[in-house]
């Protein structure tokens, strides 16, 4: 008999590994009644999560109920994930409800909760809620991570109630003000930095302190696919162009010679925050180019990123981009989209 609850959860996880979840709830069912705390719940709550059980998990969250054991924020999010991974009809309802009890619980809603959530609306193609969740989720001073912008820029371009490219932006410039560079004793110096260090100083921020921000590739690919699909006019491109070149210090001449006119791009320095792309970011910077009309800026920055970081080796996607890249270039047209 295990002398706490702790050791009991810990008794629960050996059972599961090698016997049944059957043999798992009769040993909680068996444990005295001031062992059956939350951690040992959790341990049956989890496994139903891993293997996609909601209606089991449901039935674990009665029992607990009935026998007056309190949640905690773990067992929410075992219960949400069960729920995620089920195709009920009803699933965005009863998310929501789920997130609904964790506040009647006086559990404090976390980011993994509001990503499961998200993740539930993306794969119900509803966009603007994924948005509504996001602004929510900065309400209550949380802080959205890499796996909320990945899905918020995927719902732009599918937005109902708002204009994709002013979320886009908007969205973009939340992560500005969170980034920081791979070295942290690199100093930002950009005029984007230092609006973004004004901004810090205000009142608001005062309030809810900016948490710093390291991108992966996900969220460089998502942003710039929203982009892609909801550029207007030629300042949006510029907002993609301008990401690439601070995250990794991709400045084609063509861009340079550009850059040179165009207003409010002329003080940028080099890409700051040393970030290198991996071959998913390289194919996305392609695809971006491609999709805006830009087949010539495409290329540049194929090779102008092979020939900075030698160690990428394009893939049959990357390989498949550029052929399609090169047989865009070579048709004439009597107008781009863009004019850059």
């Amino acid at each position: 008999m295990p002398r706490d609850a702790y050791g009991a959860s810990m008794g629960v996880g050996r059972i599961l590994q090698v016997g049944t979840l059957d043999d798992a709830v009769e040993y909680v069912l068996a444990l005295p009644a001031s062992m059956q705390k939350a951690p040992v719940w959790n341990q049956l709550l989890s496994h139903c999560a891993q293997k996609g059980k909601a209606q089991k998990a449901e039935q674990f969250w009665a029992m607990m109920r009935k026998k007056g054991v309190l949640p905690t924020e773990r067992t929410f999010s075992h219960l949400m994930t069960a729920l995620s991974k089920c195709d009920s009809p009803d699933l965005v309802t009863r998310a929501e409800e789920w997130m609904k009890r964790i506040e009647d619980y006086d559990v404090k809603p976390n980011v993994h909760h509001m990503n499961i959530l998200l993740g539930i609306y993306h794969r119900k193609d509803l966009p603007d809620k994924v948005i509504d969740t996001l602004n929510l989720m900065k309400e209550k001073q949380m802080h959205p991570d890499r796996f909320s912008y990945t899905l918020a820029f995927y719902s732009c371009p599918k937005m109902v109630k708002r204009n994709g490219i002013d979320e886009v932006r908007r969205l973009w410039s939340e992560i500005e003000q969170r980034l920081e560079p791979t070295n942290p004793s690199v100093r930002i110096n950009s005029s984007l930095a230092r609006k973004a260090a004004a901004i810090a100083t205000t009142e608001d921020a005062i309030r809810t302190p900016v948490e710093p921000f390291k991108i992966d590739s996900k969220v460089v690919c998502a942003f710039l696919f929203g982009l892609t699909r909801t550029a207007r006019q030629d300042n949006d491109i510029w907002l993609g162009l301008n990401a690439i070149d601070r995250l990794y210090s991709l400045r084609p001449a063509k861009v340079e010679e550009m850059m040179v006119t165009f207003k409010g791009f002329r003080d940028l320095p080099r890409g700051e925050l040393g970030y290198e792309p991996t071959i998913e970011v390289l194919d996305a910077i392609l695809r971006f180019c491609g999709g805006l009309g830009q087949f010539k800026l495409a290329s540049d920055y194929y090779y102008l990123t092979l020939k900075n970081y030698r160690k990428l080796e394009p893939d049959q996607r990357v390989y498949e981009s550029m052929s399609w890249i090169e047989r865009e270039n070579k048709k004439s047209r009597p107008r781009k989209p863009f004019r850059l």
